[in-house]
C-alpha cells in the first residue's frame, strides 16, 4: 500500500512559522534589505517644489498715483482682459478645477505639474472673477525646473498684454501692465512632516514583514515537496512486504 508522507497544511501555527523564519532567515532578510532601500528612494525624493506666483493687471486709470496695489483691479475690462490671457496661456484648455481653490498643486499629489488661472473665489462647481489676478502655480521635483516654468509663463504673460493691447501698449495712460505680486514669486521648498514619515516607515516594514514572512513559507513549502527519499517516489513511502493495488 502506497501513503502520502508529505500533506499539506494551509495553516500554519505561530510556533510553526517562527521555526520556519528562523529555518529560512535569508528570505526575510532579502525583504528587509528590499524595503528599506525602496524607503530610501522615497524619502530622497519625497520632497517638491513649490511656487503661487500672482500677477495683478493694472491699468494708469485705476491707479493714476503709481501706489503699488494689495489686490488686482476690480475693473470689469481688467477682470475679463485677464480672463482673456488666462485662456492664451492655456492655449484654449480649460483648466482643472478644484473644490477648494486655494488647494496647491502637491496637496492633490501632483509631483509636477502647471496651472495657470483667474484668480477665482468661487468653488468646484461655479466661478467668481472679482479681480483681475493671474495664478500661477508650479510644482515639480527640482528648483531649476520650477524656476525656469515660473520665468517662461511671466514672460508669456507680459508678450500675450502686449501683443493683445497693439499700439495702446506704447502709451503709458493706455496700457494694461502686468506685475508681479511681491514675494509671490519665491519658490518654496515642501517636505512631509515628521509623523507621516513615520507613519510611512511603519507601513512599508509591515508590507516587507508580511511579504518576506509569505515568500519564506512558499519556499521552505517547495523545499518538503521536492525532497526525494532515495528508493522510493517523492511523497510516498511503502507499507509492508509489497505494494497494494488500488
Amino acid at each position: 500500500m502506497v501513503v502520502n508522507c508529505y500533506e499539506e497544511r494551509a495553516v500554519v501555527t505561530l510556533s510553526e512559522f517562527l521555526r520556519l523564519i528562523r529555518r529560512r532567515w535569508y528570505v526575510l532578510l532579502v525583504a528587509l534589505l528590499c524595503a528599506a532601500l525602496f524607503a530610501t528612494i522615497q524619502y530622497r525624493t519625497s520632497g517638491v517644489y513649490s511656487t503661487r506666483t500672482i500677477v495683478y493687471l493694472i491699468h494708469h486709470n485705476s491707479n493714476p498715483q503709481g501706489a503699488w496695489p494689495s489686490v488686482g483691479s476690480t475693473d470689469e475690462t481688467l477682470v475679463s482682459f485677464a480672463g482673456t490671457i488666462v485662456n492664451e496661456v492655456n492655449r484654449g484648455r480649460p483648466g482643472v478645477r478644484y473644490a477648494s481653490e486655494d488647494a496647491p498643486l502637491y496637496g492633490v499629489g501632483l509631483r509636477q505639474g502647471v496651472r495657470v488661472t483667474q484668480s477665482n473665489s468661487g468653488g468646484q462647481w461655479w466661478s467668481s472673477f472679482p479681480r483681475a489676478e493671474i495664478e500661477v502655480q508650479i510644482v515639480g521635483p527640482g528648483r531649476a525646473w520650477v524656476a525656469a516654468q515660473q520665468q517662461q509663463i511671466l514672460s508669456r504673460i507680459v508678450e500675450l498684454c502686449r501683443s493683445a493691447q497693439g499700439a495702446a501698449w506704447a502709451d503709458p495712460d493706455q496700457r494694461i501692465t502686468p506685475l508681479v505680486a511681491p514675494l509671490t514669486d519665491s519658490i518654496d521648498h515642501i517636505t512631509p512632516a515628521r509623523l507621516d514619515l513615520v507613519v510611512a516607515a511603519g507601513a512599508i516594514l509591515g508590507a516587507a514583514l508580511i511579504c518576506g514572512g509569505w515568500a519564506a513559507v512558499l519556499l521552505d513549502r517547495r523545499a518538503r515537496r521536492g525532497a526525494v527519499v532515495p528508493g522510493q517516489t517523492p511523497g510516498t513511502v511503502k507499507s509492508g512486504g509489497s505494494e497494494g493495488k488500488a
